[in-house]
């Protein structure tokens, strides 16, 4: 089952990847307005993006849920984090328009929900390594969430800060799943 997440991560790494050269680089820019730019970026993400939470959904609820012995309230929280990350692949951030809302809504609830998901995982009966790697993962994702909404010039770098932010939650289930 790792190499389903395995596949998820490159994929959604890769056509992020991909659509942000694809229009050009604006740091101060999110994944999500870098794909809104151009049709073919929006279309191929939207399949690639929404795969790739699939491929996750598998994972997470076949695998790393049960293996862990999951409660139900980690299920339900992570279900309506999946659901965050499918609609945020299918809606894109087209300003001005009733998508750029529904997408925002996912976006910054799925940001806002992944610090719950880490601190439920501490829960579970993880190994010390696993622990301790949830720990950190928990602390980063708590600082860079917290320097990123209170510290507005930080927005500048967007890119970045949502990059690292998506990549420490990438790397931990990585830890759950093994």
């Amino acid at each position: 089952m790792i190499y389903l997440l395995i596949l998820s991560i490159l994929i959604f790494a890769v056509t992020s990847s991909w659509a942000i050269s694809r229009v050009g680089r604006m740091k101060d820019k999110t994944i999500s307005q870098h794909i809104a730019k151009s049709q073919s970026t929006r279309v191929i993400f939207g399949i690639n993006g929404t795969t790739a939470s699939l491929l996750a959904v598998i994972v997470l609820f076949l695998w790393i849920l049960p293996r862990h012995h999951a409660d139900t309230f980690s299920y339900i929280v992570i279900a309506l984090l999946m659901i965050f990350f499918i609609v945020a692949a299918l809606i894109p951030q087209i300003e001005g328009t009733w998508r750029a809302k529904i997408h925002n809504i996912a976006a910054w609830g799925m940001c806002f929900i992944i610090p719950v998901v880490i601190l439920i995982t501490l829960f579970w009966r993880l190994n010390e390594l696993s622990t301790v790697l949830g720990l950190i993962a928990f602390i980063a994702i708590c600082v860079l969430l917290v320097l990123f909404v209170r510290w507005k010039g930080l927005r500048r770098e967007f890119l970045v800060f949502q990059s690292i932010y998506l990549s420490i939650f990438f790397i931990y289930l990585l830890v759950l799943s093994s």
